[in-house]
């Protein structure tokens, strides 16, 4: 079988080798993140290079990986705070009670910023909007196996392409 490398990954690892790996991770019972660090602990292991190993310097990485976690994790009423958005031009439905994720990453630097701050920033709407794009594409590449059932989700996504 032939691995490459998914569009927007960075491994060190040639990806044929990571996808042996996890192939016969899979072949021998299951392949989960734990089964992968397990088998790459060994210093000879073909993907022990992709992980940090020093313990302090992985436990710091981990706590940010947890503190990004908790920032995306706050959400608003939409209601709330759609009086507030006018330059996304969201079509609000004031019946229905909804929540919104509040803070987004639109830069590299990996900084937050809350929604409101985002709407009034033309660059920064432009660059969430792109995010939005990527990520929904993302979904139909993941999911492209399911456009038989579910049609007008896949021909509405086909058309951000177009």
């Amino acid at each position: 079988m032939k691995f490459e490398r998914k569009p927007g990954f960075r491994l060190k690892s040639n990806p044929q080798i990571v996808g042996e790996v996890c192939h016969q991770l899979e072949q021998d019972g299951k392949l989960t993140p734990k089964d992968l660090v397990n088998a790459s602990r060994d210093k000879n292991a073909p993907l022990h290079n992709e992980f940090e190993w020093r313990n302090g310097v992985a436990a710091e990485k981990y706590r940010e990986v947890q503190a990004g976690y908790i920032i995306r994790s706050v959400a608003v009423s939409i209601t709330e705070i759609s009086s507030e958005i006018t330059t996304l031009n969201l079509n609000i439905t004031e019946s229905k009670e909804e929540i919104a994720r509040f803070y987004h990453a639109v830069e590299r630097d990996g900084e937050f910023d809350n929604i409101m701050n985002i709407a009034v920033n033309d660059d920064k709407t432009s660059k969430l909007l792109k995010l939005c794009k990527k990520d929904a594409l993302a979904f139909k590449e993941k999911y492209n196996v399911l456009r038989s059932v579910m049609p007008k989700l896949f021909n509405a996504l086909d058309e951000l392409e177009g």
